[in-house]
């Protein structure tokens, strides 16, 4: 089958689809790439959504968090079948990009018709108009059943109004069709290394700069495997990207990811290697995993060469491999790779022992950021301040799992008697890793946007702010992190127990406890909580109303894109003030600290304000309409503890209040103002 015949193959496919669907030819065939797309892992679920106008155009959309990439695509249909499209490449990715700066204008945009648009380009407008400011990536993609010449010149990447990088690609038939040779295993390659690549050497190895070809020093495992014979070899990295330039994805055929472009944070390590210590490439990477039928060696005295290859994979490494190709600006000649070679003996197993080895050698558990993070000194604190620490009532420990899998390496070093008085001490239910203590953490902070995001960002964020503030690790601290975990369970608990739909469970715990950390200023009495080991009464209430209020809302959005936006929980602010009432019984009192001459100064002007002047202000307030909701709530507080017969103690509330009093005098408010109280 040639690529006329395979795209009259294509186009026959989905003859049926149209009708099932009610679409039309262009939007089947461009489902069929993206189903190809996805399959190579090229691209993460992008959705159908055709738009067309003068001047703008869209065939589909994709958004992906996890690497912060937005996906915009246009499908150009070509008669006769693969015929050549070069005269619309330009022509189409403008429209693509019309398409892209329209829903990031909002006012005005799309001539004031977008009201009239359905649902799901409406959907597309919104995602992408949610997208930005948390997206690094644009790529523009250009899908054809004509034929792109390789010699024809597609845009370089550039960058939008806030520096966001654009990148332009196309899949043509050729492309696709390519993809099909791979998946049904009809392309084999074969490297010979002694006559088909040669390279340029350094006047000093070499006179005149001579090509010579290159010497792959091998070692073989000795070993007596009946199937596989296994070779340790070292390749240069300028000869790797050189033969991956020649055969790009059917050299990955067997790889069980396609290459993922500097999107990954990985790559982007590997990328930064190779810029700025080329030399420590192979010290820092793991190298390549490939297979072979069969191989050809070369011995010189002592040491032994790989010459040839035949029907060669990097089944693992793909990553590494086509990173070093894609550094085009960077001196390769340092950089050096270790590589297996698998060459499978046994040719009636072959395409078996192949899909083994590739399916082990990727099957190594992820290492994720978080990772590199659990040597860190604030965690160790809290890793021995959880093994120290009893609660009051049921004289358990939070077990804290600063690695993975600590909890589970723990039990299983144990004997059946240890095991049992271990589970006894640290429930299961009383495990934290690291990861959910960045959670609640994150959220106590009033940041449920940035904790409904991954939950690397997530922790990432929290790790930040750890730094940031040189926080101390001491035992309120933990006592902290285990009160507000007992606080997140319950919410959850609460949403399973009042909340029909169970879709945004997570979401809505995560806003309800940071709503409950805005209204009470984050000065719930946390302690409360530590010594009982259970949130308050009251507190139960107030949950309750939150989480149905919340849920509701949140389930009316629709979104959950949204709930990872800022602007979420700003309008999440003005939905909940005022709808609960938070006792003063629910708030901590503070603490008396060793405070410096000038602290101790600030707390008695503070506290020198008088519960008269704070009801004045909040009188003032009724037409001036100057303070926040936070502000009220702390002059409300302030008011309470007056007629507790309590006092401001914490240098922290001192500041806040004469904050509070300096905003409003330089406002122009005066006691002389207020008449009647």
């Amino acid at each position: 089958m040639n690529i006329k015949e395979f795209a009259q193959y294509v186009l026959d496919t989905v003859q049926d689809s149209v009708e099932t669907n009610n679409t039309n030819i262009e939007t089947e065939i461009a489902r069929y790439y993206l189903d190809c797309m996805e399959e190579c892992e090229e691209v993460s679920a992008p959705d159908i959504c055709t738009f067309s106008s003068p001047k703008a155009k869209l065939t589909a959309y994709g958004y992906n968090d996890e690497a912060e990439s937005l996906d915009l695509f246009l499908f150009i249909h070509v008669t006769p079948l693969a015929s050549r499209v070069d005269s619309r490449i330009r022509s189409g990715f403008n429209s693509l990009r019309e398409f892209y700066d329209q829903c990031i204008k909002r006012k005005a945009s799309f001539g004031g018709m977008e009201k009239e648009f359905n649902s799901e380009v409406q959907e597309a407008i919104s995602t992408i108009r949610e997208s930005k400011g948390n997206v690094k990536i644009i790529r523009f993609y250009l899908l054809t059943d004509g034929v792109v010449s390789s010699s024809d010149e597609i845009s370089s990447p550039d960058k939008d109004e806030d520096g966001v990088i654009c990148e332009y690609n196309i899949w043509d038939i050729a492309k696709v069709y390519q993809q099909e040779q791979i998946k049904q295993g009809n392309n084999k390659i074969e490297i010979d290394f002694e006559h088909d690549i040669k390279y340029f050497v350094p006047s000093k190895e070499a006179k005149n700069n001579t090509l010579v070809s290159p010497k792959i020093q091998c070692l073989k495992v000795d070993d007596e495997n009946p199937c596989v014979d296994t070779y340790l070899a070292i390749i240069p990295g300028d000869i790797l990207a050189k033969i991956y330039n020649q055969y790009r994805s059917l050299l990955l055929e067997k790889n069980v990811r396609a290459f993922l472009h500097n999107k990954s944070k990985v790559n982007q390590r590997i990328m930064s290697t190779i810029r700025n210590k080329p030399e420590m490439f192979f010290s820092y990477n793991n190298g390549i995993s490939t297979t072979a039928s069969d191989v050809e060696l070369k011995q010189t005295g002592r040491v032994q060469y790989i010459t040839k290859l035949k029907d060669w994979q990097i089944v693992n490494g793909g990553q590494t491999t086509a990173s070093i190709a894609s550094a085009k600006d960077c001196d390769l000649s340092k950089v050096y790779v270790q590589m297996k070679v698998s060459v499978v003996k046994d040719k009636e197993k072959y395409s078996e022992i192949v899909k083994s080895i590739s399916k082990c050698a990727n099957s190594q558990t992820g290492i994720k950021p978080s990772d590199f993070d659990s040597g860190e000194e604030y965690l160790i604190k809290l890793e021995k301040l959880s093994n120290d620490e009893i609660t009051p009532i049921s004289k358990t420990k939070w077990f804290f799992e600063r690695m993975r899998g600590q909890y589970t390496d723990k039990r299983a070093s144990l004997n059946k008697i240890e095991e049992d008085l271990f589970k006894r001490e640290c429930p299961k239910d009383q495990m934290l890793t690291k990861i959910d203590v960045a959670r609640v953490m994150v959220i106590w902070d009033m940041k449920p946007h940035i904790a409904c995001n991954s939950r690397e960002k997530c922790f990432a964020s929290y790790m930040f702010t750890l730094k940031k503030n040189q926080q101390t690790i001491d035992v309120d601290y933990w006592h902290k992190v285990v009160a507000l975990s007992i606080l997140y369970d319950e919410i959850e608990k609460c949403y399973e127990k009042r909340c029909e739909s169970k879709g945004f469970k997570s979401r809505t715990a995560a806003y309800t406890m940071s709503a409950i950390s805005y209204l009470t200023n984050q000065e719930l009495d946390l302690v409360y909580i530590w010594k009982n080991e259970k949130v308050q009464p009251q507190l139960e209430e107030i949950i309750e109303r939150l989480v149905v209020k919340i849920n509701c809302h949140l389930d009316l959005d629709n979104s959950r894109s949204f709930t990872k936006n800022a602007k979420c929980w700003e309008d999440m602010k003005d939905l909940i003030e005022g709808c609960c009432n938070i006792p003063y019984s629910l708030l901590s009192s503070g603490s008396e600290d060793n405070y410096s001459e000038e602290e101790y100064n600030i707390i008695a002007q503070a506290n020198a304000i008088t519960k008269e002047w704070w009801n004045a202000v909040l009188e003032w307030n009724k037409t001036e309409k100057t303070l926040s909701q936070i502000e009220k709530i702390t002059v409300s507080n302030y008011i309470k503890k007056m007629d507790d017969g309590r006092f401001i103690k914490t240098i922290n509330n001192a500041e806040k209040a004469i904050a509070i009093k300096n905003k409003v005098e330089h406002l122009g408010f005066s006691m002389n103002d207020i008449k009647t109280l």
